[in-house]
């Protein structure tokens, strides 16, 4: 069967599974949501290596209706996930209410359908998938990234490092309708004379579509 995780209607009631070490086999739709609560998020944590396997149905991660409320799947070591569907991640229409894919480490991500992030109707509500270390994302489908309907509310794939992304189909980002709803891919670590925090004066960045790579600005200012 699948994995549900789903915060709550209470202001901070989450819902959690946080080992020091994981490994999750599903086959069913992995599905991470926050709640309706202010920061009543819904996560899949490790506190260090992370491998979810996804045989069929997906991941799914949604930011909820709280403010703050956010649907996470993150580790502090390497993490590793697979799925035979696609991957999509959706900001909420609470404030600040992300969906988010991160790692504090090495980050690989392999998906047999699209791999889709959409900010959400909230203010600050994101979807992305992030990593501090080596990030390798593919898809044999799509990958595409559109900004949100609320303000800042960004899709985003971002490395502080090496950073090789390829898709099958397409691969797309469209920055949305309002001020700040960008698409970003961004590996800041490949730009030359780079000073900032840990990001790696030099790193690599790589992009690899079996189609067509498209870039559509939004109609925001």
């Amino acid at each position: 069967g699948g994995v549900e995780v789903f915060g709550g209607a209470g202001d901070n009631s989450l819902a959690t599974v946080d080992p020091l070490t994981q490994t999750i086999v599903a086959n069913g739709p992995v599905d991470v949501a926050g709640g309706s609560g202010g920061n009543a998020d819904g996560s899949i944590v490790s506190g260090g290596t992370q491998n979810i396997v996804n045989t069929n149905g997906g991941v799914f991660l949604t930011g909820g209706a709280g403010a703050g409320a956010d649907a996470i799947i993150s580790s502090l070591g390497a993490q590793s996930i697979t799925t035979g569907a696609g991957i999509t991640g959706m900001g909420g229409a609470g404030d600040n209410a992300d969906a988010l894919v991160t790692s504090s480490s090495t980050q690989s991500i392999g998906a047999s359908g699209d791999i889709t992030l959409e900010g959400g109707t909230g203010t600050g509500s994101d979807a992305g998938v992030t990593a501090l270390g080596i990030q390798n994302i593919s898809s044999l489908g799509d990958i595409a990234l559109t900004g949100g309907t609320g303000v800042n509310a960004d899709a985003l794939i971002t490395s502080s490092f090496d950073q090789t992304i390829t898709a099958g189909g397409d691969i797309s980002l469209t920055g949305g309708p309002i001020s700040g709803s960008d698409a970003i891919i961004s590996n800041i670590g490949a730009q030359q004379g780079c000073s900032l925090l840990s990001f790696v004066c030099g790193a690599q960045q790589t992009l690899v579509a079996g189609g067509s790579i498209f870039l559509s600005p939004g109609i925001g200012l």
